[in-house]
């Protein structure tokens, strides 16, 4: 979902907001496939949520077969 970052954004904010589902920002995780500098910009726009990250291969090759963004975020690059 990182390349769509800002409803990512909005949809955190609505789940951490006390009008809505007023879960604690400690307790949401974020999935990617590993969109790097996406990563990064969670990572300062709300440090506090948790991210997962899908390899969805254990190594570059297959990787790339499978996750058509594999090319561009690369495992060496999101590890």
């Amino acid at each position: 979902p990182l390349d769509n970052f800002d409803a990512v954004l909005g949809a955190i904010k609505g789940i951490h907001d006390t009008r809505m589902f007023n879960l604690g920002i400690g307790h949401i995780t974020v999935s990617t496939v590993g969109v790097v500098p996406a990563m990064y910009r969670l990572a300062d726009e709300v440090p506090k949520v948790a991210l997962a990250v899908s390899l969805h291969a254990p190594d570059q090759d297959l990787r790339e077969r499978l996750v058509p963004s594999g090319k561009v975020n690369r495992m060496d690059d999101i590890l």
